[in-house]
């Protein structure tokens, strides 16, 4: 490769789109695992709510979430306390390093970069530009005399906006290598012990769901409730993907998925509630006072002292 030519250009060069990684268990409670993610390995808590994920302290998670989230207090204290008894650093110099060659950790991104080959040399960055002024200023020479190039393209993370980098392992996780042979014979055990730790996940991960809706502070056994039956509807129902699919931002993939529409199923939706609307308004228009009397009434016996009419005004009907 010449001098000057930039790697991201050839076939084997990575995609520039960073990767978040997926989180597969966390012990932070259901509801609030669209905001955060505790590495439990290295006690690390990682935002996971911004677009680029990455580390915070204990005393700057307050301000975090008020600041650059914009949330009230009484919205955010309940994820204060439930971070209270974890172990965080206190300061963005405590965060831990992290071996290279491990699996991706999960919540973060992964940065396709550039590592210096030069023997002892640490250097690795995500640009193309400072890994070449880093290989001008110190390695000339040296690469010249051994016609490399002088880098390796790898995947990269960092616990944000440290910058500190290392490199992420690109190796399958076990349960996805394929076993055949004399290997199923001689892994049956393994193989048995993996599908015994799945079934405990997922019904970790139930439980984990029932939890949410048990711990729930609302009072859930009003009359109206109960009459709604939405608990009994819920019960069944994966409550965390229902509570991110309100979101703008996630990284949860089946959310992307689910809402991924076409304009043009958008615009006939939109027309199918305006007809609707319009309908409703039409029947409203041609109901008799008396029975909307009785619509606008709490009692079961009596009429209600003012009729049933629209609440919105023509410009918010058209908004």
């Amino acid at each position: 490769m010449s001098h000057g030519q930039n790697p991201r250009a050839t076939a084997d060069a990575p995609s520039d789109s960073p990767v978040i990684q997926p989180i597969v268990d966390s012990v932070i409670p259901p509801l609030y695992r669209s905001w955060l993610h505790y590495d439990t390995e290295h006690k690390v808590l990682i935002c996971v709510k911004c677009e680029t994920p990455h580390a915070l302290t204990r005393p700057g998670l307050r301000r975090h979430l008020n600041k650059d989230h914009k949330l009230k207090k009484n919205v955010y204290r309940p994820i204060l306390e439930c971070i209270a008894d974890l172990s965080i650093p206190d300061s963005l110099d405590d965060l831990p390093s992290v071996s290279d060659g491990l699996p991706p950790r999960q919540g973060l991104a992964i940065v396709p970069g550039f590592q210096c080959t030069a023997e002892a040399c640490r250097f690795r960055t995500s640009g193309w530009k400072s890994m070449e002024r880093h290989l001008s200023m110190n390695h000339q020479v040296e690469r010249r005399r051994q016609g490399s190039s002088g880098f390796d393209n790898v995947s990269l993370q960092s616990w944000g906006r440290s910058r500190n980098y290392w490199i992420a392992s690109h190796s399958e996780a076990p349960d996805s290598v394929a076993i055949t042979g004399t290997e199923a014979g001689t892994n049956k055990e393994g193989l048995m012990k993996r599908v015994t730790q799945t079934r405990a996940t997922m019904e970790r991960k139930q439980q984990d769901h029932w939890n949410v809706l048990k711990q729930s502070q609302v009072q859930d056994s009003t009359p109206w409730l109960d009459f709604t039956k939405w608990k009994q509807l819920f019960l069944s129902k994966d409550i965390v993907l229902i509570s991110e699919s309100r979101l703008i931002k996630t990284n949860n993939p089946r959310i992307h998925d689910l809402f991924n529409i076409s304009q043009e199923r958008l615009q006939f939706m939109c027309n199918v509630l305006d007809a609707l609307i319009t309908r409703c308004v039409e029947t409203l228009e041609t109901t008799p006072d008396e029975i909307r009397d009785w619509l606008n009434s709490p009692k079961r016996t009596e009429p209600g002292t003012r009729t049933f009419e629209l609440g919105q005004t023509n410009a918010t009907f058209k908004r």
